[in-house]
């Protein structure tokens, strides 16, 4: 385990390079931000703050940003135990660990699961955002049903994706959060967070000749001040093919 030093975030920077790139197209492409992080690492605010500010504004006029926050747990035996940690994280950023054959740290960003950088790398984190929108997208559709959950709608894998199947994957996420950390790295500072997920599980599968649909019910912990976030991911190569999000309140 490791991680860099603090970065120093303009956030002039994000709407600098997002006003020259991509400009004038009316279609926005959805990219996934997969954010590892912990309130244990002293790195990781900014990146948080980098993320946050992304899901906000939106710099990218061609980019429609979907962000993830993914609190690992091995920061939580040095001082602070992240309440929003999950081993289940650890566990999906060691495989874009195998995927990239680099080590794995915080604050890392995966954009859509194909470029890894630093989360608080402003102008990587654009550039890697404007160049995923420039492949090919499995069109994603979520729909709220009053009452009884979320139908979700995935078209057929185009030739241009390669493979013939790739994964459907569900993830609910908490709007934000602020949390008071008393220990460790980031002690007596209080932080915030955005998108922050609870579980990310396997709906289903897409392939070349079968689109996908499903319902899902959200149970009442789903129901309130939530992220319902679904995308469409390639298990050998890792890529992101396609995504969409709603909020289900």
């Amino acid at each position: 385990m490791w991680h860099t030093g603090a970065v120093r975030i303009g956030f002039t920077a994000i709407l600098a390079v997002g006003m020259s790139a991509l400009l004038g197209g009316a279609e926005r492409t959805p990219v996934l931000l997969e954010l590892f992080t912990s309130e244990g690492c002293s790195s990781c605010p900014p990146a948080e703050a980098l993320l946050e500010k992304i899901d906000k504004i939106q710099p990218l006029a061609s980019v429609n940003a979907i962000v993830l926050s993914e609190h690992v747990d091995y920061w939580n035996d040095q001082g602070w135990v992240d309440p929003y940690s999950s081993h289940a994280f650890n566990t999906r950023q060691d495989e874009y660990g195998k995927i990239f054959h680099h080590e794995i740290y915080t604050p890392q960003l995966v954009v859509d699961g194909s470029t890894q950088l630093l989360g608080s790398d402003v102008n990587g984190v654009v550039a890697a955002m404007a160049k995923s929108a420039q492949t090919p997208k499995v069109p994603v559709t979520l729909t709220l049903q009053s009452g009884t959950g979320i139908e979700v709608a995935v078209d057929r894998l185009p030739e241009a994706l390669g493979k013939g199947k790739a994964g459907v994957f569900l993830a609910i996420a908490d709007d934000s959060a602020t949390s008071k950390v008393l220990r460790g790295e980031n002690a007596n500072q209080t932080l915030h967070h955005v998108a922050i997920v609870h579980n990310i599980k396997q709906i289903g599968n897409v392939t070349r000749t079968a689109p996908f649909s499903k319902q899902i019910s959200l149970n009442s912990a789903e129901k309130g001040d939530q992220r319902v976030i679904v995308f469409v991911q390639d298990s050998g190569s890792g890529r992101v093919f396609g995504a969409a999000m709603l909020h289900s309140r």
